[in-house]
């Protein structure tokens, strides 16, 4: 049995035969094996009837593409979507082509490119069409913690990034652990001669080594005078406790934890009335980070108790063996992040300029 099937080209396809070909593409054994009774004997074989399909390709193309060709279009695609294999060789009959099609001619229009140029305010220019560098926060923290390793330094314990024992008292009468009442923006070590500006040395007074101090100026008084004027609810708490305050709201301090501080004998009981959290507090967030990473990464190092707190630097070797590459930075990437020109202010000095020149 032989059984024909009649394949036509259809959509976009091109006919690479001059004549009408055929070619058998499957054949199958349609009965068997079976035993049969041919003159008394019996016959078996394993096929008994084969049937073979044959696919032809005829003379002529259907093609729906001409209008595209037509409109000047060129061809962008083309895909088989239907072929047979004749012979062997496989022979496309359909062929989807795409084309791409011009809608409206093409226009250009004459802009201003300001990539290039640079933009100055003040003196102070820099180019607005650099590419930010994505490594930009990674390279300044790299260079912060060599210029801070380098600055603050215990000599005779070679640890550095030291951090400070720092306690504020609660109990129900007052309660010296809130917050200042605002941030105390500006609060920078751009005073000390030498410093960077993102460490605190006026938060941390005579306990913490430090770079040179500009004549006459005393980093303890004024962080105290700042503190007076944004804790009005903390007068009543000495100076210390006030400075925890300024520290914490700057992100400088790791909590260690609480303790009874003072307990009265009431008959046979006694009963705490005042409590202590105690703080292992920094003068940079980059020591913090550092130290919050050395009690993950170093065994042995830990933060003390509430009491008894562990607020000790790293010694070099220490420093050496860490990974910096697993540390989250991210809360200095804050600081470092460049904060564009306010507009009113600069409108506010030219204004100022402009009626100082004028009104002389």
């Amino acid at each position: 049995m032989r059984t024909f099937i009649l394949l036509a080209a259809l959509l976009c396809s091109l006919d690479a035969f001059a004549a009408k070909s055929c070619g058998i593409i499957s054949q199958a054994c349609t009965s068997g094996p079976a035993s049969v009774m041919i003159d008394g004997m019996e016959v078996t074989r394993p096929c008994w009837e084969n049937t073979t399909q044959y696919a032809c390709i005829e003379d002529g193309i259907s093609d729906t593409c001409g209008s595209a060709i037509a409109k000047g279009c060129t061809v962008a695609s083309t895909v088989c979507e239907q072929g047979v294999t004749i012979n062997g060789v496989f022979q496309c009959i359909t062929e989807q082509r795409e084309y791409s099609c011009k809608v409206s001619p093409a226009t250009s229009n004459t802009v201003v490119n300001c990539g290039g140029q640079q933009f100055c305010i003040e003196g102070n220019c820099f180019d607005t069409g650099a590419v930010p560098d994505p490594d930009f926060a990674k390279a300044v923290t790299g260079m912060e913690i060599a210029r801070e390793a380098g600055v603050y330094v215990d000599e005779s314990t070679f640890q550095v990034f030291k951090g400070q024992d720092n306690r504020c008292s609660k109990s129900v009468l007052k309660n010296c652990c809130k917050g200042s009442s605002s941030p105390t923006n500006g609060l920078t070590n751009l005073a000390i001669t030498g410093g960077s500006a993102y460490v605190f040395d006026v938060l941390a007074g005579g306990s913490m080594k430090s770079t040179l101090l500009i004549g006459g100026f005393d980093p303890t008084s004024f962080a105290l005078a700042i503190a007076v004027m944004v804790v009005q609810q903390m007068l009543t708490c000495d100076s210390d406790e006030v400075l925890v305050a300024v520290k914490r709201d700057h992100r400088l301090c790791h909590y260690v934890g609480e303790y009874c501080s003072k307990k009265i004998s009431l008959l046979f009981a006694k009963i705490c009335v005042q409590h202590k959290e105690t703080y292992c507090c920094f003068n940079s967030k980059i020591s913090k980070i550092i130290n919050e990473a050395a009690r993950v990464q170093l065994p042995g190092m830990g933060w003390g108790t509430p009491e008894s707190p562990s607020c000790q630097g790293i010694t070099i070797t220490q420093f050496q063996t860490m990974d910096l590459s697993t540390v989250d930075f991210s809360d200095f990437y804050a600081d470092i992040v460049p904060k564009g020109p306010n507009e009113s202010e600069v409108l506010g000095r030219a204004a100022d300029k402009v009626n100082s020149y004028f009104g002389h």
